[in-house]
């Protein structure tokens, strides 16, 4: 979505609405916090999972005098969650999902180390099934439609200070604290080992009792995949591309400046089914970044899961 004009990222964001979802440090700009809302396929619809995922990213901080913690200039912060999660079938049309995070964030300045852990913001997510056709053996064509939304809850810390008792950024902090809403969209077609993936969600997110509101967030990806079975395994290789934008943050009702911008990643992966075990990884490599001069870029990120289907 490189270079749309106003009122068609307008036009995106509304349509996500109708189908879902000087201490200086540039790291209050949105680039650190960045983990995305990629999540692919998952296997045996109809099925509960319980799982186990990874993800790791790193941030490059730009020369510029806000890239700076008093004479020290930061360089890298590095980002790793470790996540709980499970999907949850109350009804045949409904699925639920908990998302339960402990992140480590670690910064690198020319002085000093910093690294701060602990339990970040829990997820609640709910889906209804508008189509599902995913496992109909009789159909050309099988279509699964998801329509959903849900919240997440401030339990992480988001108060933290370096060790010369400098508050560390909003963005690298491991929670928000504050709560956020959001809708999403996901739509699955496949034709026999052939199928595309299409996610779309959108983020409302509250004031924190710092005063300070993290902007609003529309993510998009699309993929194409090959179902290969195989020795009583199913093999997704996938190839896409993904989108996120975001909208300046808000500190005391005025806009932060340094915040805010869009991203755009070549995503590959692959997913294996076998029997009760599935598993997951997949890269998203940056295409672009049209971030504010002082914000830290993203380095390549990875993820890899395990779960199991019961």
């Amino acid at each position: 979505m490189p270079n749309l004009p106003t009122n068609l990222k307008h036009a995106f964001i509304a349509l996500v609405f109708m189908l879902s979802g000087m201490n200086a440090f540039s790291c209050d700009a949105c680039g650190c916090a960045m983990t995305g809302a990629y999540n692919g396929i998952y296997p045996q619809f109809s099925r509960n999972l319980l799982g186990f995922r990874y993800g790791n990213t790193e941030f490059t901080h730009p020369n510029t005098p806000l890239n700076y913690n008093g004479e020290s200039r930061v360089y890298k912060d590095y980002f790793q969650r470790f996540e709980a999660w499970g999907r949850f079938y109350p009804s045949d049309k409904v699925q639920l999902f908990a998302f339960v995070p402990y992140q480590v964030h670690r910064r690198e300045e020319e002085n000093r180390t910093t690294e701060i852990r602990g339990v970040g913001d829990i997820t609640i997510l709910a889906n209804y099934a508008l189509v599902n056709t995913g496992d109909s053996l009789d159909r050309k064509f099988n279509h699964t439609l998801l329509l959903g939304g849900g919240f997440t809850l401030p339990t992480g810390k988001y108060q933290e200070r370096d060790e010369g008792q400098q508050m560390l950024p909003a963005q690298f902090q491991i929670g928000t604290g504050a709560y956020s809403l959001s809708t999403q969209l996901n739509y699955t077609i496949r034709h026999k080992g052939f199928g595309l993936n299409t996610e779309l969600s959108y983020t409302f997110r509250d004031v924190n009792e710092r005063s300070y509101r993290f902007g609003e967030s529309a993510n998009m990806a699309i993929s194409g995949f090959y179902w290969i079975k195989k020795d009583g395994m199913a093999i997704l290789p996938n190839l896409g591309w993904s989108y996120e934008e975001y909208h300046p943050d808000l500190e005391y009702g005025q806009r932060k400046a340094e915040t805010g911008g869009n991203m755009q990643f070549l995503n590959l992966g692959v997913d294996l089914n076998y029997k009760r075990l599935f598993l997951r990884g997949f890269v998203q490599n940056p295409l672009s970044q049209n971030l504010p001069e002082a914000q830290p870029r993203s380095g390549l990120r990875w993820n890899a899961s395990i779960s199991y289907i019961f």
